[in-house]
């Protein structure tokens, strides 16, 4: 059971505790609710909002659905961005494993990594970055320790 589903079932667990309680938890979650759409100065659009559980997961699908590429993909003319598409549909671990292994980089970093082609690589608990065969022909790999006391 992964902590989304835990979330899920202690919700339902309050509520056949506290089922006086629901109406106001409801009636919360409705009034707390709101969807801002801002363009920036270069014409990306960003959102910012907070659903109640049941439009979130709405939400949260959609986005999905337009984003997953496991659901037949966009279609590329660039042959790097189509065989990249390709390894992510060809890869046999979940969303949820692929999301587990990321690695949080800010806006300019993740651009930087990309767009001069390094890439972060996971073996076992480990992290490494590898930088494109411009820097380092040999493409020696990077230690990336954990920054984090907990890990």
């Amino acid at each position: 059971m992964n902590a989304d589903q835990v979330f899920k079932r202690a919700r339902r667990q309050r509520d056949r505790l506290d089922e006086a309680g629901i109406a106001a938890r409801e009636k919360q979650a409705h009034g707390d609710r709101y969807l801002k759409a801002f363009r920036l100065s270069n014409g990306i659009v960003r959102l910012n909002g907070l659903f109640a559980p049941e439009d979130g997961e709405f939400v949260l699908s959609v986005l999905d659905s337009i984003t997953a590429p496991r659901r037949g993909g966009v279609r590329f003319v660039d042959k790097e961005e189509a065989a990249w598409a390709k390894r992510i549909q060809d890869d046999p671990r979940t969303t949820d494993q692929i999301a587990a292994d990321g690695v949080l980089l800010c806006h300019p970093h993740h651009l930087l990594l990309h767009n001069q082609h390094w890439a972060i690589i996971r073996t076992g608990t480990e992290y490494w970055l590898r930088p494109p065969v411009e820097v380092d022909p040999e493409q020696k790999l990077i230690a990336l320790p954990s920054k984090s006391a907990e890990l």
